[in-house]
């Protein structure tokens, strides 16, 4: 007998791509499937196109507030159920695409066949890595301590010597390229696309709400590994990852409140799970300071060379 699962997708303002998200989703050989669509905030006019878009058979719910990353798949997770009670959940990136059809069917036999495996990822292909012919492979994580955190969230420390060799062992380099049709236990999942299971977030409460954005994986990783658990990485199926959609983090507005909106999580993190005192949060908020002070600076210095001689 299948497994009952349930896919969250958060929306925020971009109602055709998540409907073309859903769409993928629903598409899936998965017979005990729900889809939930939280909308976190969206104005009014793109919520209406939302309704409008999406079938009949998904769940959406809107919340008042944007209420960020966690908080937002939680209000999905915690949904009574149309259909029936979940054992396992999706959570997936509006901007992710199934074009797998046995993607969630993987997922599933992956933790059915590893009571020790409680989260798992496919692997996510980067669509503007892919089409530029390039592909870093960064799927997932180790688990960070606070000199990992300060090293590899820094755009300059992590590109001196010695520091860049803590960078390249926080994102599995010594594993990297992944092999195809492998399984990889890991520390932590891809938050874009990933399988969890529902007794598992129970033992937790869920997924923490301290931060708004960036350093959810991070969190759950250390969660699950400070439990006895795994996570999986499994590279027999691919989904495909329109970067930074979900986010709407693009060369403007945003940089800066994305930026605060990372050394707040990571602050969040070291306090809560690393138990980081207050001397080590003011050191990393002060290199943070310098990472986007001179990296703001050297992209305005750069920016007339590359309008002259583009």
């Amino acid at each position: 007998m299948n497994k009952h699962v349930r896919v969250v997708i958060l929306n925020y303002n971009q109602p055709v791509i998540t409907a073309k998200c859903v769409s993928k989703v629903l598409e899936q050989v998965y017979d005990t499937m729900e889809v939930v669509v939280v909308d976190n905030a969206s104005s009014q006019e793109n919520y209406s196109e939302l309704e409008k878009l999406l079938p009949g058979n998904v769940v959406l719910i809107r919340n008042v507030t944007n209420s960020g990353y966690s908080a937002g798949n939680n209000v999905g997770i915690r949904f009574d159920g149309k259909l029936f009670k979940a054992d396992f959940f999706i959570i997936l990136n509006n901007d992710v695409f199934m074009h797998d059809r046995h993607v969630i069917e993987k997922l599933v036999e992956v933790l059915q066949k590893d009571i020790n495996v409680v989260a798992a990822s496919p692997k996510v292909c980067d669509y503007q890595l892919t089409v530029q012919g390039k592909d870093t492979e960064i799927q997932v994580r180790r688990n960070a301590d606070y000199l990992t955190c300060l090293v590899s969230g820094s755009w300059w420390l992590k590109r001196l010597p010695l520091f860049n060799e803590i960078a390249d062992l926080h994102t599995y380099a010594d594993v990297r390229p992944y092999a195809s049709n492998m399984e990889y236990d890991c520390d932590t999942i891809n938050g874009a696309c990933f399988i969890i299971r529902n007794d598992f977030l129970d033992t937790i409460g869920l997924f923490d709400e301290g931060t708004f954005l960036y350093f959810e994986e991070i969190i759950l990783g250390h969660q699950i590994k400070t439990r006895n658990k795994k996570c999986r990485l499994i590279t027999t199926v691919a989904v495909e990852h329109f970067q930074g959609s979900s986010s709407q983090q693009e060369h403007g507005s945003y940089s800066l409140q994305m930026y605060k909106s990372y050394v707040k999580s990571q602050l969040h993190y070291c306090k809560h799970y690393l138990n980081v005192g207050i001397l080590g949060r003011v050191l990393l908020v002060i290199v943070r300071f310098i990472d986007f002070t001179s990296k703001t600076l050297i992209t305005k210095l750069s920016k007339p060379f590359i309008d002259n001689h583009g």
